[in-house]
């Protein structure tokens, strides 16, 4: 992993298990012989995920911003989209300097050079933000369609397009006033080289020495934890439960319906894309549960316990990494394999770039099909 000196600072997960934090007096664990091991591959796998999210996320935002896809959840998917572009594009010439270029343990001024570990400060600081911006558009998303399935006939004038651009700029902001903290915690080390006489740097976390500041991290790390990880994630156990409770329900009265022939071809189709956009809604949510929540769970932990810091989650450190990156790039998959409207979107793109076309044009429906499948 990239080396620098963190301390309890759990909310960014480049400090490196293999330099001797582990001491003298004892011997590595198995997970931190692990983590070792896995941190000598953790270049290739960020930037293979890296690679393909840029792409796929770059395909989101141009479908979900097409005229006739424009809808109030399409506009909250292209606010995640954007954050995971960020965070990716962030990532990937970070992971290729500290651990292709530079792979394991290693510190000398080639690669503590001031412009690198300048970037890997940014780095650090900029993909929290990015990272926070995500987990809370999950949440809104989760309630948007809460608010839209309850409310039925209103739900479309509650969940107005300019609604959700407004939610969406406001997690922007806030989660921009939640990192501040996390902004001051860092700081670029001068050291030399005693062989060499060469200067490097080192980024550690700032000065703890007094009380004043050793009270100021705690709060910092709290805050993180508890809006930027715990809260996040329950409003999104408790949405998404009750949107999956919401299938069940209108599984059985879709079923009870057909039974005695009450509903026509055209609502029973129209529901069946409620459900499968609903459920494509609920596998997004499910994911960033899946990614966040034992974080949240570790870095609290971590924050009343230095030595389980050290021990168990800085290894699990560029473990965690990449499940968040896989989540930042694999809604991508999730919309093609779920929705038939943003299927026909990215199957016209490429016919567009293979400079295929046929004798008829491709056909992708009016804007309230879009609504429909997408909503």
């Amino acid at each position: 992993m990239a080396e620098y000196e963190n301390d309890d600072d759990g909310f960014n997960h480049s400090v490196n298990p293999c330099s001797p934090h582990w001491g003298h007096d004892r011997e590595p664990s198995r997970l931190e012989l692990w983590s070792c091991w896995y941190g000598n591959y953790h270049g290739y796998v960020a930037m293979i995920v890296c690679s393909f999210g840029v792409l796929a996320n770059i395909l989101n935002i141009v479908i979900l911003t097409k005229k006739n896809m424009q809808t109030s959840t399409n506009c909250i998917l292209t606010g995640l989209a954007v954050s995971d572009l960020m965070t990716m594009s962030s990532y990937l010439p970070f992971a290729y300097h500290f651990y292709v270029m530079f792979p394991g343990p290693v510190t000398n001024p080639e690669k503590n050079e001031f412009g690198w570990m300048a970037f890997m400060m940014f780095n650090a600081l900029f993909t929290a933000t990015t990272h926070t911006i995500s987990i809370w558009i999950g949440v809104v998303l989760a309630i948007f369609r809460y608010i839209y399935i309850r409310l039925a006939t209103e739900g479309y004038i509650k969940c107005s397009m300019p609604r959700a651009k407004i939610a969406v700029i406001t997690v922007y902001l806030c989660s921009i006033i939640i990192c501040i903290p996390n902004y001051c915690s860092l700081t670029l080390v001068e050291m030399t080289d005693r062989n060499t006489n060469r200067t490097f740097y080192m980024l550690k976390s700032v000065n703890k020495t007094n009380e004043a500041s050793h009270m100021l991290m705690n709060i910092n790390l709290w805050t993180y934890a508890i809006l930027a990880k715990i809260v996040p994630c329950l409003l999104m156990c408790i949405f998404g439960g009750i949107l999956l409770f919401t299938l069940h329900l209108a599984k059985r009265k879709g079923a009870l319906l057909h039974k005695h022939n009450r509903v026509s071809d055209s609502f029973r189709n129209r529901m069946r894309e409620h459900s499968r956009t609903t459920r494509m809604l609920v596998a997004v949510i499910l994911l960033f549960l899946v990614t966040e929540l034992p974080q949240g769970i570790l870095l609290v932990i971590s924050i009343k316990k230095s030595s389980f810091f050290l021990e168990v989650y800085t290894p699990l450190g560029d473990l965690m990494d990449a499940v968040a990156l896989i989540n930042n790039s694999i809604n991508f998959v999730l919309y093609c394999s779920m929705s038939k409207s943003f299927r026909d979107h990215f199957i016209d793109i490429i016919c567009c770039f293979c400079h295929y076309h046929k004798k008829q044009p491709y056909m992708l429906g009016k804007r309230s099909r879009a609504t429909e499948s997408m909503l």
